[in-house]
């Protein structure tokens, strides 16, 4: 490691720095040699690129050998590097204000010499990066916390950094996040900031990073790109020739297991999950209709194409239900086929901290909602609606101590707003019996405003939460829960299908896809949400996994790369720099399948579109859940007391998405209908390291005072609505890809 001052100074910008700071735009001086960095400047709807350098003093860093044979991946945080001892030392009571930072992946000789590893043989599908100070602590998850949870957003095993009374009180933060467009687009997209805008990080220490690197070295030893000659699994999407590897979108050997956990009832289609056996099938049937009064009467087994092939239940005699397998797979009946000229009702109740059951009815266009809780008079409960967390922002419905109903919006963790009471919701009765309190209500099924949750005759499985709380209005609860309640369709076949949880590996596997309006996974069926349709992606890739089939025994050489880290920064300055933080935002999850176009599509038409929606204020949650650390109150992250107040600037843009597909994503504020951003991929053209075909790199969006070459920033506030689209090549399917805004922003002036 080594820090230098900058060699060659070509422009100061006037008022901008004092001390030590330098602008290091000459390309032959930087850490990448001739490497030159673009962004995009966005204004008025239009954007163009924009070249940058860095500015100010540098050091330079090696992690730990990173070391793997031939489809191997390697995942995990890797031991911490000490910064340089004299940043170290000049530091110890101040505050280090980065100002960019280069990376590279590198092998290194004996003697030192050093070479750029093309994407082709080490492959970074992401990584995490924090610069600790010595005021705070890292507390790493280990791996069994990590491996017990399910990959939800997370980009690592999960670090928090928490105080440690040594800090030297400047009040600056003791730790600083490096994670934006973090991937194999790294090494050729620009990671400096704009003028005065800094990241402050309180006497300085150490790196601690955390790659996901998959060796794709051609296994001979000979050092020669694959040309459709490296094994890889059966699932492997890649064309045959492909000019990238197909081990880099994780496809799901035959060395992977599942474990399918849970069932669901549907109406229509067909099933995701097929049950496949009569023993699985009685077995299901019971537990999604087990809280219905009569349960399962009886148990069928057929073969015949006039019901719908696998698992189902119908309505028996006198209330009950009877469970059929049909073992005819060539059945092309529908889940829930009607009777000419019949409307579905649809029933269900789940248990849970407040119980709900539900009878949607297609007649009347009403539903009619039942809400128990075993809890004393004079005390809130509640349920939201096709939620399973508050981060969803549901609709639900609220009982106050006193009886009165009324219908919310939730925010994240937070009360939300109070919605106009939905016409023709009437309170049907209210007993307190045995302990138990039970609220009956109806409404339509069609929400009155985009904020009421709209009940559906084609929803059979629906995810709720619910709370109870100490005081009879609606404040903190004292019990919360989430779960789920499957509908059964009461004039026809209801299939019963596997849920899309369980256990890959024997990991948890629940991915919590978001729905609409956040993001269109679920409505299309994504692969990524459902375990019985994943074939790819971080599941199947966790550190130490080998991506060959069970019966490929491949051997390689031992391959050892090195990440290089070269970080720009000065002297914190209050009176010249301000202080930016982590946001991010993932379109619905952390990632997701691009399916194949069909056949004879063109190359031009043959794109995949995924679009969000969501607010600032879910940008600068996902942010602070990253930043390891922030909760939203420390005024040095996204904190949201002052963003009201005062708004945020953007002040970068980043996006990652994966080689090959990635085609780019577009940022606007809903409220107005402009474009923010646009961040469009640059792919290499040659077999050379850093300008590899088929891999990319992504110019990140950047903001400015209007005056440095650089857009105007705009000011956005947590309640800004936003949407974005990302587009991806469907010529060949993809797993496991990635479209993720990673940005910074900035507080706005003080009020």
């Amino acid at each position: 490691m080594r820090s230098c001052r900058c060699g060659l100074v070509l422009t100061v910008a006037a008022g901008l720095m004092g001390g030590r700071n330098c602008w290091a735009d000459d390309p032959a001086k930087r850490m990448n040699p001739g490497m030159r960095y673009y962004v995009q400047s966005c204004k008025d709807s239009s954007c163009a690129l924009v070249e940058r350098g860095f500015q100010g003093e540098y050091f330079d860093l090696y992690t730990t050998p990173i070391q793997s044979h031939y489809a191997e991946v390697v995942w995990d945080i890797l031991p911490p590097v000490e910064l340089p001892a004299d940043v170290k030392n000049r530091f110890a009571n101040g505050v280090m204000a980065v100002t960019g930072h280069e990376v590279n992946v590198i092998r290194r000789s004996p003697n030192g010499e050093e070479t750029n590893v093309p994407s082709y043989e080490s492959y970074n599908h992401h990584y995490v990066a924090h610069i600790k100070g010595k005021g705070s602590d890292a507390i790493i998850a280990s791996r069994e916390e990590t491996e017990s949870a399910s990959m939800n957003n997370a980009h690592s095993r999960q670090i928090r950094f928490v105080p440690n009374g040594k800090s030297p009180g400047t009040g600056l933060p003791a730790q600083g996040t490096f994670s934006g467009h973090n991937g194999n687009e790294a090494r050729q997209t620009y990671h400096g900031l704009p003028d005065n805008m800094v990241v402050p990080v309180e006497a300085p220490e150490q790196l601690l990073f955390g790659p996901m690197q998959i060796n794709t070295r051609n296994p001979d030893g000979s050092g020669r790109r694959c040309a459709g000659d490296c094994p890889l699994p059966r699932a492997s999407k890649a064309p045959f020739n492909a000019t990238y590897s197909g081990l880099l979108e994780c496809p799901c050997t035959t060395r992977v297991t599942k474990e399918f956990g849970g069932y669901l009832t549907q109406a229509s289609g067909v099933c995701n999950g097929p049950i496949t056996t009569s023993t699985e099938c009685f077995a299901a049937a019971a537990t999604v209709v087990s809280q219905k009064k009569h349960g399962v009467a009886k148990n069928f087994t057929v073969s015949v194409a006039t019901v719908p092939h696998g698992c189902f239940v119908k309505s028996g005699e006198q209330g009950t239900f009877e469970a059929v397998f049909n073992s005819l797979n060539s059945s092309s009946v529908p889940c829930g086929a009607l009777p000419p000229g019949s409307k579905p009702i649809l029933s269900g109740a789940q248990e849970s901290v407040v119980g709900l059951a539900l009878v949607v009815d297609g007649n009347t266009s009403m539903v009619t909602i039942t809400l128990t809780v075993k809890s004393p008079p004079g005390t809130w409960y509640g349920v939201g609606f096709n939620a399973s967390e508050m981060a969803a922002l549901p609709y639900a419905i609220v009982v106050d101590g006193a009886g009165g109903v009324t219908e919310h919006k939730l925010a994240d963790h937070q009360a939300g707003t109070v919605l106009k009471a939905s016409p023709g919701l009437s309170v049907v009765s209210q007993a307190y019996s045995g302990g138990i309190r039970t609220t009956v209500l109806q409404r339509p099924l069609a929400g009155s405003t985009p904020d009421h949750y709209t009940f559906s005759t084609k929803v059979t499985s629906l995810p709720f939460i619910s709370a109870v709380g100490s005081s009879s209005a609606f404040s903190q609860h004292t019990a919360r829960a989430a779960a789920t309640i499957n509908l059964v369709q009461e004039n026809s076949p209801t299939c019963v299908c596997r849920s899309g949880v369980g256990k890959i590996n024997g990991f948890p596997f629940d991915p919590h896809c978001l729905g609409e309006p956040q993001s269109d996974l679920i409505k299309q069926n994504n692969p990524t949400c459902d375990i019985s349709l994943y074939s790819g992606g971080l599941a199947c890739c966790r550190g130490g996994v080998t991506l060959l089939d069970a019966d490929q025994n491949v051997t390689s050489p031992l391959d050892t790369v090195y990440f290089k880290w070269r970080f720009y920064y000065t002297e914190w300055d209050p009176t010249i720099h301000t202080n930016t933080f982590h946001l991010e935002w993932q379109f619905g999850h952390i990632e997701y399948d691009i399916p194949k176009a069909p056949a004879n599509t063109s190359p031009s038409d043959a794109v995949h579109v995924l679009t969000t929606r969501f607010t600032m204020a879910d940008f600068m949650n996902m942010g602070n859940a990253n930043a390891a650390g922030c909760d939203g109150t420390n005024e040095w992250c996204a904190n949201f007391e002052l963003a009201e107040k005062r708004g945020i600037h953007l002040v970068s843009g980043g996006f990652h998405c994966h080689s090959p597909a990635c085609m780019g994503g577009e940022l606007y504020n809903a409220d107005t209908g402009e474009l923010l951003c646009t961040v469009t991929p640059i792919f290499g053209n040659s077999t050379e390291a850093l300008n590899e075909e088929s891999y990319i790199w992504l110019p990140p969006c950047q903001w400015g005072n209007g005056t440095d070459g650089l857009a105007k920033s705009p000011l956005l506030y947590p309640s800004t609505n936003l949407t974005s689209i990302k587009r991806g090549s469907s010529l060949y399917g993809h797993t496991g890809v990635m479209a993720i805004w990673q940005s910074r922003g900035a507080l706005g002036p003080e009020v």
